[in-house]
Order: structure tokens, then C-alpha cells, then sequence
């Protein structure tokens, strides 16, 4: 995957971070707080979100989907990055290029 890619995976999934903790029972949050927050830290070792993403579905239920405006795709998680790079005067190409 590309670091482009990457990075619209990661934000669509903060996106339904944020959504569960919005939509989550008592019972959900207190097992996100123990489950979840692990796995993120493990995420800077692990540099994937696969472990997280798994807790996730696991607490929240494997047909629970965010609603709303934190119901992102990765394309269009994306999307409002580059959006927002630009609106601040950058050049996401000059952002996200490899480094030389």
C-alpha cells in the first residue's frame, strides 16, 4: 500500500474511532478503554492498525458500522486531507512524496 493509502486507512479509522466512542453503550466504552487503547500503543511498534481495527469490531460488533459524517472511507478520508493541505497552501504531492 502506498503511504497515500496509508494515511487515508488511518484516518477513516480514527474517523470510526471517534464514531464508536461516540455510539458506544457504558459497558462498550469501559472495554474499548481496556482493549483498545493497547492496541493503538502497540500500533507504533507494530505500524499496523490490523490489531486495533479487530478490538474494535470485537467490542462494537462485526455488522456495526459508524453512521454519519464519521462514516469515512479511506478514498474519502483522503480526499479531505488533501482538501485541508491545500485550503493551508500546501501541495499534498510535495507533502506526501518520498523522502529524498
Amino acid at each position: 500500500m502506498s503511504a497515500t493509502g496509508q494515511i487515508g486507512e488511518i484516518v477513516a479509522f480514527v474517523a470510526t474511532v471517534a464514531a464508536a466512542r461516540q455510539e458506544a453503550t457504558p459497558e462498550q466504552l469501559e472495554e474499548l478503554q481496556r482493549k483498545l487503547v493497547p492496541q493503538l500503543t502497540a500500533m507504533r511498534v507494530t505500524k499496523s492498525i490490523v490489531g486495533a481495527k479487530t478490538v474494535l469490531a470485537e467490542v462494537m460488533g462485526a455488522d456495526w458500522k459508524p453512521r454519519g459524517e464519521l462514516a469515512v472511507s479511506p478514498e474519502s478520508a483522503l480526499t479531505l486531507v488533501e482538501q485541508g493541505l491545500r485550503e493551508r497552501g500546501h501541495d499534498p504531492e510535495t507533502v506526501f512524496a518520498p523522502p529524498k
